[in-house]
């Protein structure tokens, strides 16, 4: 079914709204439905939503009533429609805007959606060899076809530079192995631009910042006609400055530039720490469950357990092992249920916190640890903190990182950036666009548009800006998205909607260890001003501030943080 029709059944089947403004954001959401492209417009319709709620109804009790059906019935289509599947089946993938074949194991096309037909020239009993690619990708599809023997699953990949039949862009198609039996699948994917790759290019190859420009308009799949006319050139000087790139590069043509520009983007943005430096395993929790749990540290080390946040992971910086073993620290990363490799736990989001707390007593009797600091991230304090009150001598002391805090009062998201006040109000508010947000998140991830959303998350201030610019550093936000959603979008789900809530109650009256804030005075999700304020509200809370820092601490003033921790021990072992 093609999106087109997709969004008029779905505009049937719901019927229409009344008011122009929540007509907007329903349209909106037809669009997110079908294409991951208007995820943007969709949080822009949403805020000004969510704007004319505070203005008009500020409990926000009924202002999205009467839409509720259609965010309701959205996640029956998300299902249905498996929005975000990578290997789709031949149906799911025919309404896509994108190219996605499915080939046989001797390389004969089995299915092509309508993109495909109109890019590529693709239609059933076709073979590899009738589509538009260039003479070396040809070869690479080949071998990989040669190397597949039988019917054993494979997890090879490989991208294959091609040319669009419908407008001469430039499409990267990437070959991996279908589900089926010997089958492989063709999907295309967009290379953003990244100016980090950009910068390793220029200082490679020495290329001029005109000639860096030129690339990037190759690689976003301009030509130099529309290269010339932006900047008011003329034709013959862009091939010049084209020809120039081409030798520099030592590239035999602007699809061996794209390649080479993807091939980069590729090794940077799966920049991982060395084996060595973790130690991995599943801990048995109890009713078939389990708990994947990541260590770094020395073995004998003072233990540190790791109370992650939302989405950012479990890995602490390039280079931390180094301050780790130096400060005699060893630090215990658990998942909780639902996320990465921990087996969900059947339960609701209410009692999310308890079982993270059962996991948690799991995972220190697993190690045989008597007693540990716990070092939380975000939102992690909500779960820390319930760990305390609830593991009498179990837990010894928290130190949160970026805290996020229960929600007081409404003026704690001001200054957030627009995204994630969507989702705080979203899970305030009206929890049933907390599907959509999360699954246009996640399509933002496995589409290979990382730096769209840590643009949108992360891009207001400077230090942070500079954190994600970071190879390492981005990589490792990746692999924290991705261990994230690895199992859908609950886990994600379920962390915006207990952040949402005045937690205190149950994660922090009555606190019998000490905690110790640490935050940056640039945050601008959680004001230093509201940390102060909470902090004054219980008798073992204190905050210790960086300067300059942002969100992003955790990246940017690591050494602060491991020096923090170790003075926070000390403190601990001094006053048992």
């Amino acid at each position: 079914m093609h999106w087109s029709e997709k969004a008029g059944w779905c505009r049937r089947l719901w019927g229409q709204v009344n008011e122009f403004d929540k007509r907007k954001i329903v349209d909106a959401l037809y669009g997110v439905l079908s294409d991951p492209e208007a995820y943007d417009g969709f949080v822009d319709e949403l805020a000004g939503g969510f704007d004319a709620m505070l203005a008009a109804d500020p409990d926000g009790e009924t202002f999205f009533a009467e839409i509720e059906r259609h965010f309701r019935n959205a996640a029956t289509v998300f299902a249905r429609f498996n929005f975000a599947g990578v290997n789709q089946s031949p149906r799911q993938a025919d309404g896509q805007p994108f190219p996605v074949l499915r080939l046989s194991a001797e390389g004969r096309i089995l299915t092509a959606n309508e993109a495909a037909a109109r890019h590529l020239g693709a239609s059933p009993g076709m073979t590899l060899d009738d589509l538009p690619l260039d003479a070396d990708a040809f070869a690479t599809a080949r071998h990989m076809l040669a190397a597949r023997r039988g019917t054993v699953p494979c997890n090879a990949f490989a991208f294959l530079p091609a040319w669009s039949h419908d407008d001469e862009s430039r499409l990267v198609l990437m070959m991996s192995c279908a589900p089926e039996p010997g089958h492989w699948q063709l999907q295309a994917i967009t290379i953003g631009w990244r100016a980090d790759v950009g910068e390793q290019l220029a200082r490679a190859f020495s290329l001029t910042n005109a000639e860096i420009d030129l690339l990037e308009t190759i690689v976003r799949g301009r030509t130099l006609q529309d290269f010339a006319m932006a900047r008011g050139r003329s034709i013959a000087t862009v091939r010049t400055q084209a020809k120039s790139l081409l030798r520099k590069t030592e590239a035999s043509s602007q699809l061996e530039l794209v390649r080479m520009f993807s091939a980069m983007s590729l090794a940077l943005g799966r920049t991982l720490p060395p084996p060595s430096t973790a130690e991995s395993s599943l801990v048995p929790a109890g009713r078939g469950r389990h708990i994947e749990v990541t260590c770094w540290g020395p073995a004998g080390g003072r233990p540190v357990v790791l109370v992650h946040g939302l989405a950012t992971g479990v890995e602490p910086p390039p280079g931390a092992l180094a301050s780790l073993e130096a400060h005699n620290i060893r630090l215990v990363a658990p998942w909780r249920a639902s996320f990465s490799g921990s087996t969900a736990s059947g339960g609701s989001h209410g009692e999310a916190r308890r079982q993270a707390t059962a996991d948690l007593s799991c995972v220190l009797d697993h190690l045989s640890i008597a007693g540990a600091t716990l070092l939380a991230r975000d939102s992690g304090l909500l779960y820390a903190g319930h760990a305390a009150l609830n593991l009498p001598g179990r837990v010894t002391g928290i130190l949160s990182v970026t805290s996020n805090l229960p929600w007081r009062f409404a003026r704690q998201l001001e200054g957030i950036a627009k995204l994630q006040r969507m989702f705080a109000y979203s899970a305030r508010y009206f929890p049933l666009a907390l599907p959509v947000l999360a699954r246009g998140a996640m399509e933002l991830v496995h589409n290979g548009k990382l730096d769209q959303l840590l643009e949108s998350l992360f891009g207001q201030v400077p230090a942070d800006r500079s954190a994600i610019a970071d190879p390492q550093v981005r990589a490792a936000l990746q692999n924290g998205f991705e261990a994230t959603f690895r199992q859908g979008t609950k886990a994600y789900e379920t962390d915006a909607r207990l952040t949402a809530l005045d937690w205190s109650a149950d994660s922090l009256k009555g606190m019998p260890v000490p905690v110790r804030l640490l935050h940056g005075t640039l945050d601008r999700v959680t004001l230093l001003r509201d940390v102060h304020e909470l902090a004054a509200l219980h008798p073992l809370m204190a905050v210790e501030t960086v300067t300059g820092a942002g969100q992003l601490l955790w990246y940017t003033h690591w050494g602060r943080v491991i020096a923090s921790l170790s003075a926070f021990l000390d403190e601990s072992s001094r006053a048992a």
